[in-house]
């Protein structure tokens, strides 16, 4: 199972602000891990990189998500206002 599945189903389960938390989570948690074995000279630390990367990217392109889809709502409300 891709990153991509697991945060699609993540979100079905626990929705959208439950996932941005998580993936912060699980980006902090590989970016700890790569600089530990970074710092004791391991060579195999491009899965924690990948992983750090990957997760932080899902968390901020879901927090736009919920930016533009709440701006979508305002405005909508607003112009339903405005019809009264």
């Amino acid at each position: 199972m891709f990153n991509k599945d697991i945060s699609d189903k993540l979100i079905e389960l626990y929705g959208e602000e439950k996932v941005i938390l998580f993936s912060q989570m699980e980006a902090t948690r590989n970016s700890l891990i790569f600089n530990e074995l970074e710092a004791n000279s391991y060579n195999d630390i491009e899965e924690h990189s990948f992983e750090r990367d990957w997760w932080y990217e899902n968390a901020e392109r879901l927090k736009g998500t919920r930016l533009n889809n709440y701006k979508k709502e305002k405005d909508a409300s607003t112009r339903a206002i405005g019809n009264l």
